[in-house]
């Protein structure tokens, strides 16, 4: 489906009729399974998968008819669920490879002016209904609607519309409720009880508004449906508005769609008035430029300046919507000297960014944070205006922090002594033998002159690395418990050590299930919680290190890491470790520009970047998504230079402690470690 507005295309959506989606769609389920180190059980409902289903997920009226009191905090899922029980869940998110798609029992009906919750009480205003009066009104008639223990949301469409049509529109969802319930009541578990509605039903039900001209379709059996969906709807009124298209030629064709949809696939997009911008995507923001190229219709330059930034300010917007582009976003207008008409393109500019349902933010650098779109970052000059999306703009060059893993078989003093022939100002270590459950006692000597030379040395950045025995995911009781008792007593030499990090592999689930490795190391992360040594050394974090995914090994993506940091309390002191070949050889495309820009999305979503906290900085020596774990000197492994110049730069990235595990020895008849390190170096820009 393609939007037009005023012949130009805006938005453009697809759907694959072999491949339906069940996001939306509501099911009575039979509990399968209750894991209780994981916190969360598997609900089957029919489908190819049965549907992973998180404790939090889990909504208060379950929870009190339970007899608990969901205010104060989330029970155990083993006291609330039970295999065989069933339960009414809606799916709330596609499954992703072999990874089950997520359910959740706080269900939610979308109508066209509300999104009803008929198991949570509490009522919401869209954040787009920005008149406090609207939203006052809209607020009162949602409490007179819904019944106690219910839920309302009022969406941006309810705006100015009269009380009898918002009564029509959640009694429609009411009764598509009690017909769900009453479904439930007589149907076998598993069954489908409520399928969301498809593509062109979705947005004839959000778009389709009194400010729309008309629908038109060139499938008579499409066009029928919408005509009964409208009914369905109560919106009958807007049936003249749908047009059946009978023309010879292709629908896109006859409205020039396919030839814009061509244009927006093409890096440079000409303006009306003979000016041009330019679109470059990199895996820091998106730089528009804009350009007056043969802009002569206006006698003077400055009338052509104008004019092409305001033809930029309304095509800018558009092809945000059109290409879906998202992140820091950085417009270079062209330099105008009169204050009155750059007033006139920021304005003009808002007003644009207004139309577009996604929320964005406009910074300039006079009237600072503000407008309609509550996303963006940094201040800037009229010059580069930062628009929707993000953290801010890309920062001046700071000093880079860089160094490698460094053996301690000369005591700690001697890790330092290395450190200063390297020309290092971060370190790595072993607080022991690696392959040896057995510790050597800290000898409190040493550790005083080891901290006191760290200073003079100017080694800013420490980690310890946990032994590779470690199994925090282990199945066997014993091994667990070595395990969880070694983490304890990394934790206290760090902080006797004065090292603020701990970072640890997870260890394998030795074929019991990824959700069991989970969970187990979730407990594990628990019980560490409640350890004298991590109340006594409270400055020391705990990182995770994300896996290459050879074997049955925990942590091979985002998702494992952050349901084990959510399951475990979500810590502040717990963060993640971002290893280079690790998440290469696991399937992150980290080695390509737009790769390493979807990878940092995904672990935005997933965990929350604010908890990445180190760069193990490794080539691999083997191919992309391997799932082998093997690390190269920088460069000359399968991820090449380019992708380590991109990410020593990346502004998400370069302020971050980077930690060489390249291999040692000799490189084309130098030390290796030296080598890898000056090539680094020679990667970050001036």
């Amino acid at each position: 489906m393609a939007i037009v507005e005023e012949g130009r295309l805006v938005e453009i959506y697809f759907e694959c009729p072999e491949r339906p989606r069940i996001v939306g769609n509501i099911y009575k389920g039979k509990v399968e399974t209750v894991l209780a180190g994981l916190g969360a059980a598997f609900v089957n409902v029919g489908e190819k998968q049965s549907l992973f289903l998180s404790q939090h997920e889990i909504n208060d009226a379950i929870l009190i008819s339970k007899g608990f009191e969901p205010w104060k905090g989330t029970p155990p899922i083993q006291k609330v669920l039970k295999p065989g029980q069933t339960l009414i869940i809606q799916v709330r998110r596609e499954g992703i490879g072999t990874k089950n798609p997520q359910g959740t029992t706080k269900i939610s009906l979308p109508g066209r002016y509300w999104v009803f919750l008929p198991k949570e009480d509490r009522v919401a205003i869209s954040r787009r209904i920005t008149d406090p009066n609207e939203a006052k009104r809209l607020r009162q008639i949602a409490h007179e609607l819904k019944a106690p223990g219910e839920g309302l949301i009022a969406r941006t469409a309810a705006a100015g519309v009269p009380k009898e049509d918002l009564e029509r529109d959640f009694k429609f969802l009411l009764g598509t409720w009690k017909g769900i319930e009453d479904m439930a009541a007589k149907a076998p578990a598993p069954s489908l009880l409520y399928r969301n509605p498809d593509l062109v039903k979705s947005i004839v039900r959000d778009r389709f508004t009194e400010e729309v001209q008309s629908l038109i379709v060139d499938d008579e059996g499409e066009y029928r449906e919408i005509l009964n969906y409208l009914h369905y709807l109560h919106l009958d009124r807007l049936k003249p508005r749908v047009k059946l298209y009978r023309g010879n030629m292709p629908l896109f064709v006859r409205y020039d769609i396919e030839r814009q949809f061509r244009e927006a696939l093409q890096r440079r997009v000409p303006l009306k008035g003979g000016g041009f911008i330019t679109i470059d995507e990199t895996e820091a923001l998106t730089a528009i430029d804009v350009n007056t190229g043969k802009d002569i219709r206006h006698k003077n330059q400055e009338a052509a300046i104008l004019n092409t930034n305001l033809e930029a300010a309304v095509e800018i917007p558009r092809q945000l919507r059109l290409r879906k582009l998202s992140g820091i976003i950085i417009v270079d207008f062209v330099d105008m000297a009169s204050k009155a008409d750059e007033r006139k393109v920021i304005e003009r500019l808002k007003q644009e960014l207004r139309k577009d349902r996604v929320p964005a933010d406009f910074i300039d650098d006079e009237t600072g944070p503000g407008g309609d779109h509550p996303q963006a970052g940094g201040g800037v000059p009229l010059g580069d205006v930062g628009v929707p999306g993000g953290r801010g703009l890309v920062p001046e060059v700071e000093r880079l922090l860089l160094g490698c893993h460094l053996s301690i078989a000369k005591g700690f003093t001697g890790v330092i002594a290395e450190a200063r022939r390297l020309g290092i100002n971060a370190v790595q270590i072993f607080s022991h033998s690696a392959r040896s459950w057995k510790l050597r006692t800290l000898d409190p000597g040493e550790v005083g002159r080891f901290r006191e030379q760290r200073v003079h040395a100017g080694v800013e950045y420490m980690v310890v690395h946990t032994s590779y025995l470690l199994n925090l995911a282990s199945p066997d009781d014993e091994l667990w418990e070595r395990s969880l008792s070694s983490l304890r007593e990394e934790i206290r030499r760090a902080g006797e050590l004065g090292i603020r990090d701990v970072v640890t592999h997870l260890g394998s689930h030795k074929g019991a299930g990824p959700e069991v490795g989970i969970g187990r190391v979730a407990e594990a992360l628990r019980r560490l919680q409640d350890s004298p040594e991590w109340h006594h050394y409270p400055e020391v974090r705990l990182l995770l290190e994300i896996t290459a995914g050879s074997g049955d090994t925990v942590g091979t993506d985002f998702w494992e890491l952050g349901e084990i940091i959510q399951l475990a309390g979500k810590h502040p002191r717990f963060g993640i470790c971002l290893d280079t070949c690790h998440a290469f050889a696991a399937g992150y495309p980290i080695h390509t520009p737009g790769g390493l820009r979807e990878t940092l999305q995904e672990l935005e979503r997933e965990i929350g970047l604010e908890r990445l906290w180190l760069v193990h900085l490794n080539d691999s020596a083997y191919p992309f998504a391997s799932r082998r774990d093997r690390h190269a000197h920088i460069g000359r492994g399968h991820m090449g230079l380019p992708a380590f110049r991109r990410i020593v730069n990346h502004r998400l990235l370069r302020d971050l402690p980077f930690i060489l595990e390249t291999p040692k020895g000799e490189l084309a008849g130098r030390d290796a470690d030296v080598v890898n390190l000056e090539l680094v170096r020679s990667l970050r820009k001036d």
